[in-house]
């Protein structure tokens, strides 16, 4: 009685010590932040002075936005065979969020969302992986395709959004290529046990016919990029707050808005630079920086739900690793036998 009250005590520390480095790490990162895009501290606060009232309206926007967006996990988990409640759901994407802006290229949004998704619903990695994965297709997919359309007339300027955007479409078409994916799994497989080998193998193929299962279905796929260019076009409306712009600025602004998506994809925490650079291609380095502030404030309402990340990737983690342990030792047994 007295382990388990040590374990469980043990435990709370230890989420208490993640909570206190993860608050740290992201001020720090919001600091620098400030540095890149608006040259310290003090020019954010002078770019901001007397403009609160656009900035909260602009944030608000991008809350709604955000929200609108988490229904996207609702949908692909109904078709995969999961009931994730509206609030769970939105739970998955803000805590997705948060950590996305503090990790190189949003590249820990989709192991949170899998993490948050999969405690909630108990779906295996390749399922909740793949209804993870299914909004990040949509929001990479479509910005690449719509940027290159507008990153193509700027081009030499935007050259880099137009390489990047073909590299997106490209790396998508070897995730949904049965053939293409083999060969990539196959190459790392080398360097591992032959069970360890076979078993990603298999759930490598698990995981890609899950989300070619969600992005084949012309229903499902069909109310994802409906309730994404919905969310693209009100966050469009957030730049439109501060640029004021009318119509032919609220074309400007989305066009800005896809491309700051592929430049995004830039290995810095939260595709810091990338995203800047992207937008500073059809806005003002003033409403640039504005609009990116407002998004940092959105990014770190979800540090409310630290303690709820941290018990997702502890609960779940642990749960996928003792099954996969159970998968790999059932192998060595047969093996033996």
């Amino acid at each position: 009685m007295k382990k388990e009250e040590g374990e469980k005590s043990s435990g709370s520390d230890n989420r208490r010590m993640y909570i206190v480095v993860a608050v740290a790490y992201f001020v720090a990162l919001v600091l620098i932040v400030f540095e890149v895009i608006g040259g310290g501290l003090k020019n954010i606060i002078y770019y901001v002075s007397g403009r609160y009232v656009l900035l909260l309206a602009a944030a608000l926007v991008i809350f709604a936005e955000e929200s609108l967006k988490s229904l996207r996990f609702v949908v692909a988990a109904r078709l995969r065979g999961y009931r994730l409640s509206p609030f769970r759901a939105l739970e998955a994407h803000f805590s997705s969020l948060f950590v996305g802006v503090l990790t190189p290229a949003f590249s820990g949004a989709v192991p949170t969302a899998a993490a948050v998704i999969g405690d909630s619903t108990r779906a295996p990695p390749s399922d909740a992986l793949s209804i993870a994965m299914a909004a990040t297709f949509a929001d990479s997919m479509l910005p690449a395709l719509a940027s290159i359309y507008f990153a193509l007339p700027e081009v030499p300027r935007s050259a880099i959004v137009v390489v990047i955007a073909v590299l997106v479409i490209v790396t998508w078409a070897v995730v949904l290529s049965s053939s293409l994916l083999e060969r990539v799994m196959g190459g790392l497989a080398k360097f591992m046990g032959s069970r360890a080998a076979s078993l990603v193998r298999e759930e490598t193929e698990s995981f890609r016919r899950s989300l070619e299962g969600i992005v084949t279905s012309r229903r499902t796929v069909t109310l994802i990029v409906l309730i994404s260019v919905t969310s693209y076009v009100i966050e469009a409306l957030s730049l439109l707050v501060i640029t004021r712009g009318g119509l032919a600025g609220f074309v400007r602004d989305f066009g800005a808005l896809m491309m700051s998506y592929v430049g995004g994809n830039l290995p810095t925490p939260g595709g810091e630079v990338g995203v800047e650079y992207s937008l500073s291609l059809l806005l003002s380095g003033r409403e640039a920086v504005l609009w990116r502030v407002a998004y940092i404030i959105v990014a770190m309402v979800p540090a409310v739900l630290i303690s709820k990340i941290i018990s997702s990737y502890v609960d779940y983690g642990s749960a996928v690793y003792s099954h996969y342990k159970s998968l790999l030792g059932a192998g060595r047994r047969q093996g033996q036998t």
